[in-house]
This record gives structure tokens, sequence and C-alpha cells, in this order.
């Protein structure tokens, strides 16, 4: 379940090269008053994440609490999400961090505050309502997936993981997508809004950053997507597939063109990916259903090194082993999910006999119905 509610907040890691933003990086201040907290804490943990040079990073600082009050300093090029605690690990309150003096009281712990001097945090928190909102149907739902998946009914935890996907999607479109739009010529947080959209790998991203205000464009996070978006155009319907190769469960490396001449469905997953794996039976219908077609899937894990056990069991417990799977256990930085821009997974791509992309993220019984169409306009006499 842990890993469903994940889901709700992405921070991606693009890989898209950019100028470095030094020069665009202003000073914030953050007064923060602990003094509603009994006992009072010792100290006071921050942490934001900030785009530097087209990669995600996350800082981290801490000061002691003195008088009930300590304070952050440093320089930031973009208004960032941030937590505060009091101790590490501990689940800490949530605000926007921007070039600005801000001062935040909290309430009786630190997961209530009260955020002042920021133009951003009135929308934050209306986002953040709304997310938690679905949040919590997502949470019941997920206990009666779960409980179903105890049992090994997966049958019964279908129509829950189904809903599960359709709150999340809700959460995409509805807060994120939303405020993007309406908020692209007025806030900087559209950016923000922008950026968890693209995580939820929901088409339209490319409308979104067209419609942004040109001093937004030229924000970290803008920069970064752009330059995604520009390698995700290198794999879209009507474009060759790049080639690739990579070693297969038993170390042979298989090469995507020694599957010229059919259909193949390339499925970017990982074992510990839920959403993924939620996917197999759909693709296990479809491969059964069409394999006389002369259709195949080939399977390359984002898994890491570390993760290989897990990645090998996860094929055989989810008994997909009867397709190619491939991986060179590199994470998020196989060659293959570079060349096809992967940021985030599930994530698939549908190639003709000749090579060509024909259609892109089919999920569910989307995959099943694109191929009935396919092989019926091939033999429309059947």
């Amino acid at each position: 379940m842990k890993k469903i509610i994940k889901m709700v907040l992405i921070f991606l890691c693009f890989s898209g090269k950019v100028m470095s933003q030094e020069k665009t990086r202003q000073t914030f201040s953050v007064t923060v008053d602990v003094s509603n907290i009994k006992p009072v804490p010792e100290i006071l943990i921050l942490n934001y994440f900030n785009m530097e040079n087209g990669k995600m990073n996350s800082g981290q600082d801490s000061v002691g609490v003195r008088d009930g009050k300590g304070t952050f300093t440093g320089k930031i090029s973009e208004p960032s999400f941030a937590t505060l605690q009091t101790k590490f690990f501990e689940f800490g309150g949530t605000f926007i961090l921007s070039a600005n003096n801000l001062y935040i009281k909290s309430g009786s712990n630190i997961q209530m505050l009260t955020v002042s001097g920021s133009p951003f945090q009135k929308d934050f928190e209306v986002l953040q309502a709304k997310k938690l909102a679905i949040q919590e149907q997502i949470i019941k739902i997920g206990d009666q997936y779960n409980r179903a998946m105890e049992k090994k009914d997966s049958i019964a935890a279908k129509p829950y993981a189904d809903k599960i996907f359709e709150l999340n999607r809700q959460i995409a479109v509805s807060v994120y997508k939303n405020y993007a739009k309406s908020h692209a010529k007025t806030s900087a947080l559209s950016v923000f809004a922008m950026q968890q959209y693209a995580g939820f790998g929901l088409p339209g991203v490319d409308s979104i950053y067209n419609s942004l205000a040109p001093a937004f464009k030229k924000l970290p996070t803008a920069i970064a997507i752009k330059a995604q978006l520009d390698e995700v155009a290198r794999v879209t319907i009507g474009k060759t597939a790049p080639e690739l190769s990579q070693p297969d469960t038993s170390g042979k490396v298989v090469s995507l063109k020694s599957f010229r001449g059919k259909y193949v469905l390339l499925d970017f997953w990982a074992s510990w990916c839920h959403p993924c794996r939620e996917e197999s039976p759909y693709l296990i219908k479809a491969y059964e259903k069409f394999k006389a077609n002369k259709f195949e899937i080939l399977s390359v894990s984002m898994d890491s090194e570390k993760a290989k056990g897990a990645w090998l069991k996860a094929i055989s417990d989810d008994k997909v082993g009867r397709w190619t799977h491939l991986a060179d256990l590199k994470g998020f930085d196989n060659v293959a999910g570079k060349l096809y821009g992967i940021q985030s997974i599930p994530q698939n791509f549908l190639i003709n006999p000749d090579g060509k992309i024909v259609a892109v993220n089919l999920r569910g019984d989307d995959l099943e119905k694109k191929l009935s169409e396919i092989f019926r306009k091939a033999t429309p006499n059947q």
C-alpha cells in the first residue's frame, strides 16, 4: 500500500543536460517558531527538493533551537517542495520554499504549520487539501485491496486496483494538471504542479509547458521538463523505435531488431513497481491471445544490480517468463530507458513489424483492444 501512496507525490530525476542555474539562485530565509511544541525541540531539520543542472537534488540543513526559534538561510533557484522536522525520520510539516523571508509557526506538533511571507503557500495548501481528500479514499480502498491480495485472490483485488488507479489519475488531473493550466501565466507554482503531473506519465505535459509564461519557462524544472519532452519526441507514434540490446535473464544479449517482422510491445517496468505488476494479467491475456499472430512482448526492467533477485522472482511470481525479459541492472540509468526517455514507469511502446511506433502507454484492456483492431484490419474477412 505504501508504494501506491508514494505515487501521489513524485519527484523526477531528469537526465537532460542544461546550463548551470547558479546565476538564477536567490537567497531564502526561513524563521521557524516551535514554542508551541512541548517539550520544545532542540533542533530543526529542513529538507527541500530543487532542480539543478537537469537533476532533482535533495537539500538538507539543520539548526539548533534557541528561545523556541530556529532560522535557516540559503539559496534556491525556484519555488520548491520542502519539509520541516524536529528529529530525523519524522513525518514533517510541508510548505513551499521560495526566495522570500518566510516566518513559520508550528502548532502543537511540527506537522501543523502556519506560513507567512510566501506568495505560494496558500495555493499549495489548497493543492494539498485536494490531494489528501482523494488520498484518504485510496487508503481505504488500499486496505480492501491488501486483504484480497493476502488471500491471493487477484480477481477480487482487481476492482480495487482499478479504483486506486483512477483515483491517482484524478489527483494527477484534477489537482495538478488543472492548477498548472489555470495558473500557467500567473504563478511559478504552476511549474511545480506541472512537474507533479509529469510524474504520473499521463499525456498533455507539452501543452502545459507551452502555456507557461516566458519567465516560468526559464525556471530549472521547466528547462528540465522541456529537455525531457524533446527526448520523448524522438519516441512518439510514427517514429522509428531506437535500437537496443541488453542481456536477458540468462545473460544472453538480445536486440530489438531481432524481433523485426513482428508486432512488439516494448514494456518498461521494475519488480518494485506495484502499478507495473498490476499490468501483468493484462499482458499475459494479450500475449496468449495474439502470439500466434506474430505478437511478442519485450520487457525491460529498471531494477538495479542489488535487486536482480527481486527482478527474477517477480518474473516467476507474476508468471510472465513466457516472453523475453531484459535488464542491464542500472536502475533508472538503464541505457534502453534513456534511449526511450523513461522517467516513470510503467511505460510501453507498441512497435510494428517495420520498426515504427504505432501506440504508446497501452494500459489494462487497451492493449488487447489495440491488437484486436490491428489484426482485424490485417485479416478483414475474419
